[in-house]
């Protein structure tokens, strides 16, 4: 098949070559229409830019893009861990790895799509999406149709490979470790109500404490280590109902935790993450367990398997302390 030219595309659109450059590239002086048309046009041609063309003819990745659309959620103190971990596998492949973080004034002015095209990104690893982003939607639509790899959020799309660690799996083993200690009536502190992973732990409560016949009682926390300290030691006197308390993060868990320190009360917290600082509290916080490196690695991986574009679920393991 013959490779798609700047040249090709301006004929096909009747625009100049120096026009259709532009708008590939991001000139300002290039209004919104044209950009769309050229950006759409590059789609339907299978257009592909140089430097990804030439990565693409070799078959070797030299270069993946990660790019941080926003930061917050449960998992904003584990990402640079991610990365670690991403880093030290692209290092074994002699690939370099460059991390853009998109400002939100790009986000508005641009799709997700021009933004590929114009930089030359080949399969790049999204992180900070949730249901209510600009981009998810896109990618979610039957317009986008560019791979690319989500961290810590679920999007139905062949071109998307989704990168979560198996909440359902670790919500169950803190269910089956209460039922086991006939820990009962819990209070559960909840996450971002936008949060794909908030939204798929709090179902599984829903649905493992139920047929483990256990009492609960959630309450929304933002995945904040403050929010959920705050809510904590508001509840006074009542927190002594409870049998545990289960935090969707680890940071919620602390904040927990030194709530629960100020109220003079002894009740049992369980976090979710495996966070370093769980080990350096006494006593330590039993916690769901997941290897962010492992995940840095498996996406490095599948990013360089053309033939492999499955969704990545880490295993978790409940570390009872």
């Amino acid at each position: 098949m013959k490779k798609v030219t700047i040249k090709d595309m301006a004929k096909e659109l009747d625009l100049s070559i120096t026009q259709v450059s532009k708008a590939l590239n991001g000139y300002k002086d290039v209004n919104a229409d044209t950009r769309a048309r050229v950006i759409k046009k590059a789609r339907e041609l299978g257009y592909v830019p140089n430097s990804v063309a030439k990565s693409l003819a070799s078959k070797t990745r030299t270069e993946i893009f990660v790019l941080v659309l926003s930061f917050k959620g449960p998992n904003v103190d584990n990402f640079t861990k991610v990365i670690e971990g991403m880093f030290k596998r692209a290092q074994e492949k002699n690939i370099k790895i460059r991390i853009e973080y998109l400002l939100d004034d790009i986000i508005e002015k641009q799709t997700l799509s021009e933004y590929i095209v114009q930089n030359g990104i080949d399969t790049p690893i999204l992180y900070g999406l949730d249901e209510y982003h600009k981009y998810y939607k896109e990618i979610s639509s039957n317009d986008f149709e560019y791979n690319c790899l989500a961290l810590d959020t679920m999007i139905d799309s062949k071109y998307v490979c989704n990168v979560n660690v198996d909440d359902d799996k670790g919500v169950q083993q803190v269910a089956k470790y209460f039922k086991e200690k006939s820990s009962n009536n819990i209070l559960v502190a909840c996450g971002s109500v936008d949060s794909y992973v908030n939204n798929i732990r709090k179902s599984s409560v829903v649905k493992y404490f139920n047929e483990y016949d256990i009492k609960y009682t959630f309450i929304e926390c933002d995945f904040d280590l403050k929010v959920t300290y705050n809510k904590v030691l508001d509840m006074k006197l009542d927190i002594v109902n409870y049998g545990a308390i289960f935090c969707f993060s680890d940071m919620m868990a602390l904040g927990a935790k030194e709530a629960i320190n100020q109220s003079n009360v002894s009740i049992e917290i369980v976090g979710f993450d495996g966070i370093d600082m769980t080990d350096y509290v006494v006593p330590k916080i039993s916690t769901v367990s997941q290897s962010f490196h492992e995940k840095g690695s498996l996406i490095i991986d599948r990013v360089t398997q053309k033939d492999n574009f499955e969704n990545i679920f880490i295993k978790p393991e409940f570390l009872k302390r």
